[in-house]
Formats: structure tokens, sequence, C-alpha cells
């Protein structure tokens, strides 16, 4: 399918360059193939891409929930444009379950300034049992994109040693807590056993924040991502609402005798800054989520607003965007009020679609701003396509290699991941089946 296509494209010799960057690319003379945009969705509810924010999961090793409904095939998905840096990559989007509406929603995927010294490794679906699948996080592992040596480790403790009653207030409004934050206590694993690492301050730079500790579930085994220095709001990225394809009763089924034709998806919508700070939850992981949440069912998933999980647990990623904004005391307390009375049933819940042909209504804050859009008619568009392509068929070539490795238990052991080269235009028909969710042998 895709992959196909992109060897195709791609089979000449090249020399290596940046997955995902946009800069210095060299200058490809073959043709791209032709972009048929599909009709979307826009959402103002869902999840936030994994790769642009995600906190610790406190003490929850469990991995994502459950599903019972099979992941459809990945999306072709082109930005709508470049990031805010000649340095931040594009990492593709994934489906997620809103179990809710019992309907899957494409997360849509980001531009983002990667943390010094790691690459992104993409998540993927896992069968862990018929009918049940479930979702294997990506995450930010130290490497450079192409080789990872990862560290797998069996299920760390479910409960820490008593640590008082969370993280520290810190007064916002004191120049003395200027760039501090806290780094939540974890389990870390030494080579034979885990040992606890109290929680602590520490002090960054101006645009820099601490990423907490991250234990991710895969069909081998954790993988503990350590905590590390990342970017703040300003200077990480940007973040494209979800989507959702739309099915046009009676639409003519694409042409597969069509050359170089491509039905593709493009994100429309950004999500606003103050989403952050009006309609932010995390799960038990520490996955953040941005809407109209208030549904008791998902209280019962274990959602919990933003700032409840960072009064409990610290979060420096939510503490700098609250003093980016220059949140008080007063209006974080407006903000809770407001969130209980929506919990409550007595005033309007966010909307779930976003409409930018129509003002919002009076008092309801837009908590997704429209997105420029692609013309693939226009020639100065056709090498950020191609470098959308070679990044899809680099993630597919490293998706595929871990699914492979996590096939059997790794708990205890260190073993080395790499990128397996570009398909060749001999590999082609082998090529053709799409990427089908791993199932676990554990």
């Amino acid at each position: 399918m895709l992959v196909a296509c992109v060897a195709f494209l791609l089979a000449p010799a090249q020399a290596p360059t940046p997955v995902g960057r946009f800069d210095k690319r060299p200058a490809l003379e073959d043709t791209v193939p032709q972009l048929v945009f599909r009709e979307v969705e826009i959402l103002a509810r869902g999840p936030v891409h994994e790769a642009y924010a995600a906190a610790g999961a406190g003490l929850n090793f469990s991995g994502n929930r459950v599903v019972h409904a099979a992941p459809p095939a990945p999306l072709v998905e082109i930005p709508p444009g470049l990031g805010t840096s000649p340095t931040q990559v594009w990492i593709p989007g994934y489906w997620e379950l809103d179990t809710e509406d019992n309907t899957w929603i494409w997360v849509s995927g980001c531009w983002r300034e990667p943390p010094i010294g790691f690459g992104w490794l993409p998540g993927y679906w896992a069968q862990v049992r018929a009918n049940q699948w479930r979702r294997v996080s990506g995450l930010w592992w130290r490497g450079d994109g192409d080789s990872f040596m990862l560290q797998y480790t069996p299920a760390p403790p479910q409960a820490g040693p008593a640590t008082g009653s969370g993280p520290p207030r810190l007064d916002p409004r004191d120049p003395k807590n200027k760039g501090l934050f806290f780094s939540p206590g974890g389990w870390d694993w030494n080579g034979n056993r885990y040992g606890w690492r109290p929680g602590r301050l520490e002090r960054l730079a101006e645009n820099l924040i601490w990423q907490e500790q991250r234990q991710t579930w895969t069909p081998a085994g954790f993988l503990p991502c350590e905590d590390h220095i990342d970017h703040r709001l300003s200077h990480r990225g940007v973040a494209y609402a979800p989507l959702r394809p739309v099915l046009k009763p009676g639409a003519p089924a694409p042409n597969p005798v069509a050359e170089q034709t491509v039905e593709a998806v493009q994100p429309a919508g950004v999500w606003n800054t103050n989403a952050w700070l009006e309609c932010s939850w995390r799960d038990r992981l520490g996955n953040y989520y941005i809407g109209d949440y208030y549904n008791p069912v998902w209280a019962k998933n274990g959602f919990v607003p933003a700032r409840d999980a960072r009064r409990r647990h610290g979060d420096p990623w939510l503490q700098s965007i609250e003093e980016l904004a220059g949140a008080d005391d007063a209006t974080l307390r407006a903000l809770n009020a407001r969130h209980n009375e929506r919990a409550r049933g007595r005033e309007q819940p966010p909307p779930r679609v976003a409409r930018f042909d129509q003002p919002p209504p009076a008092g309801e804050t837009l908590l997704v701003l429209p997105a420029g859009r692609l013309d693939p008619s226009d020639q100065a568009a056709e090498q950020l396509v191609r470098m959308a392509l070679e990044v899809v068929d680099h993630q597919n070539r490293l998706i595929r290699a871990r699914m492979e490795l996590e096939q059997v238990g790794l708990e205890g052991k260190r073993v080395q991941l790499k990128t397996p080269p570009p398909i060749q235009p001999d590999e082609m028909e082998e090529s053709q089946t799409p990427i089908q969710p791993a199932q676990s042998k554990k």
C-alpha cells in the first residue's frame, strides 16, 4: 500500500538525512503521487498525541486499557504546513478508540522539537487475546531515531514508600520559584531489582521543563523511560486536534488502477493553549485528553482533571502552561469551579466538534483554532509531501521491527532495536500487506 508506494518513490540511493526534518533535504527527481484529501470532521475532544505531551503515571503501570475492536489500517497523513522551527520533526498520528461512542478517532500527527539526545520510538496496537487489543504506547528513548538500546524490566511495584502529601506548593509569583519544577519519585531498575528514587526539585533554564519518568507496558515487559529535560510549550512544536474521516454514503470507491494517486488526510485544527487550562484531563497512565469528558463513564475509567493530578503527583508540563498563562490562584479557583459545575450538569460542557464557520457560544473558550491548509497543487508544497511520505515509511519499518522484537518475554534484558533499511522495488509485492496488530505470546 503506502509503504510500497514510498519504496517506489525513494528507490534511488540517497544520503541519509534526519528523518522528519524539512530543512537541508536533498533534491529528489522522482515524482510524488497525486494526493486526494478525504473530508474530515475536526474534533474538539480527544487524546493529545503521546509524542507531544505525556505525564508520568503516578504508580499505575497496568498498561493502556483493553478494547474489543480491531483498529483500522493507519491513515495516510500529510501535515498542513511546516513546524515553528526547522529542527522540529513530524511524527505521524495513530488510532484511539473512544469507548463512550465506540468510534475510532485519528489522533493527528504533530510537529515536535525532540528532547536533546532522544529519538521517538513509535507505538502500535497489540492483540493480547482473541478479540482483545491493547495499544503499546510510543515513547521518547535515548537514541538517534534509527537505533535504540532498549532495557526491558519486570512490572514495577504498584506502591511506593510513604512520601508525604504530594509535591510542595510553589507560589509562581515568587521570583525564587522561577524555573523550579518538582520531579515525582519513581522506581528505578538497577539491572537486578527496583529501587525507589524520591521526588526532588529541579531548577532549569528558561524554555525548558523536567519530564517525569514514564513506565511503558509492552507484550515483552516494561520500558522505563528515564526522566529528562524537555521543551516548554513555546518551543515544543504544534499539536493538532484529532479528526474523524467522513464517510459519504454512495461515494465512489478510489480507483486502485490509477497510478500515483494516494488518498490522504490532513489535520485542520490546532489545540489552543487555553484548552490545557480550560478542560485538560489525564488517564491512569498520564496520557492527556482535552475536551468534554464529563460523562461519569470516564471517571470510572480513571480520568481525572489534569490540575487534580498535578496537585497529587506533580506535573511540570501543566505547571509551565499555568505559569505561561499567568494563572494566579483566583483564576485556577474559577476554572475549578467551572469544572465542578459542568461535572454536576449545571453548565454546558464544551462542544465536541470544532466549527470555524460560526462564532463560539457566549462565554465559551475556543479549544481548537483553524490550521493552515496545504494546497496539493502548489509546487512549493511538493517537498513537504515527500518528507511526510518518507517519515511514514521510516515509522512503518521501525514499528514492524519493534512488533517482531516484542513477541517474547524480555524482562531484565537489554536488546538493540534498529530501523530496517528501506524496502527495495523487488520487495514491493510482499510489502502490500498493511501493518497488522501484533499478538502477545506471553
